[in-house]
């Protein structure tokens, strides 16, 4: 049933482009117009185009406020908080935001003169992570005005009706003949020093045996490094670098993988703010194995979902590897958790103390 509350949503992420804060904007938009009365102002283009999209964001909104059509404004991320306050002041109007990570922890010098002073002054914060909520709170935002609600998956956005026989067959189809005989290890996002692809190849994956074979889906500036890195190992016939993938592709991976492995470096001022990737592959009954570190720590369920090693403890990552012990039913069971009928649940809380 829908709530008569109404609510102007605005994001400055959202798909075509894919990630973390894209994915969290389409899904986390179309949930709420599912429960009240809401428009959005959303943004879909190259980043050049910001300069235009937040004075139109902000005119149309004022339009919208101004004609009586709603109660309550919610922010898709930080980079909107300087816009939500002038809104707040000018409409007297609520004003809540969603904080991921980056758009916190981002370290040019007027980003962080200007954006957490303007979160700090919003009615209320959501983190998406514990580890969100310690970078907010670390630059000055009142713990009492932050939640932690974690993003959300939608269960059944990868879900495979294919046999696992069918499975295996798209998977050496897609990515090269021979896979189905291998366990599969992959990593998923862009590749940069955070994610922790070259620690990963560097110090596990030279331990582990012939049948595990390591799948990177994503592009980025570490791709070249990593190449070298495969070669210098004499591993190059485990290790494929894939690319950015279609959703398809994407699915076939996480419903044909043996795990997905997360080994995320600690890199000051660039944190991972949740690890969205890690609840897709769940909600398939795929289980991560990941660095405790950031956000993993709010989105793998160690022992349940998955397992959180030791930083860098390779003998644990390779424990956990080579006995992963946890039946894909119970793992997707375990990730419900985080399906977005509970999270938007934990949203309509905050938005009724509104």
């Amino acid at each position: 049933m829908a709530d008569n509350t109404r609510i102007l949503m605005i994001s400055r992420k959202y798909p075509p482009s894919t990630g973390g804060m894209q994915e969290f904007a389409k899904d986390f938009i179309g949930r709420m117009e599912g429960v009240y009365d809401a428009d959005k102002i959303v943004f879909g283009r190259g980043q050049i185009n910001l300069i235009w999209f937040l004075p139109y964001s902000f005119v149309r909104s004022l339009m919208l406020i101004a004609a009586g059509k709603h109660d309550l404004v919610w922010l898709c991320d930080g980079l909107l908080a300087p816009m939500g306050v002038v809104l707040k002041k000018l409409c007297k109007i609520k004003v809540g935001i969603t904080v991921h990570g980056l758009d916190i922890t981002y370290s040019n010098a007027l980003y962080q003169r200007v954006v957490p002073a303007s979160i700090a002054a919003l009615d209320r914060v959501v983190c998406v992570s514990e580890n969100t909520l310690l970078e907010c709170t670390k630059r000055g935002i009142p713990c009492n005005k932050c939640v932690v609600i974690t993003n959300g998956i939608e269960e059944k956005k990868f879900k495979s009706d294919l046999t696992k026989g069918e499975l295996l067959r798209s998977l050496e189809l897609a990515f090269g003949k021979g896979l189905g005989t291998k366990k599969i290890l992959i990593t998923v996002g862009r590749v940069i020093r955070r994610k922790g692809v070259n620690w990963f190849i560097d110090n596990v994956m030279p331990r582990l045996s012939e049948d595990h074979i390591y799948l990177v889906a994503g592009e980025g500036p570490e791709m070249g490094p990593i190449v070298r890195k495969v070669k210098e190992k004499g591993i190059d016939n485990r290790v494929k670098m894939l690319g950015r993938i279609s959703s398809a592709k994407l699915k076939i991976l996480y419903n044909s993988a043996y795990a997905m492995v997360m080994p995320n470096q600690k890199i000051s001022k660039d944190p991972e703010g949740f690890g969205i990737v890690a609840i897709e592959a769940a909600s398939c009954g795929l289980p991560t194995v990941a660095n405790s570190v950031d956000g993993l720590n709010d989105a793998v369920i160690n022992g349940k979902t998955g397992w959180l090693v030791e930083y860098n403890n390779v003998d644990q990552f390779l424990d956990k590897i080579n006995d992963i012990s946890l039946h894909p039913d119970a793992v997707k069971k375990e990730n419900r958790v985080f399906s977005w009928d509970n999270i938007i649940k934990k949203y309509q809380k905050v938005i009724d103390e509104l």
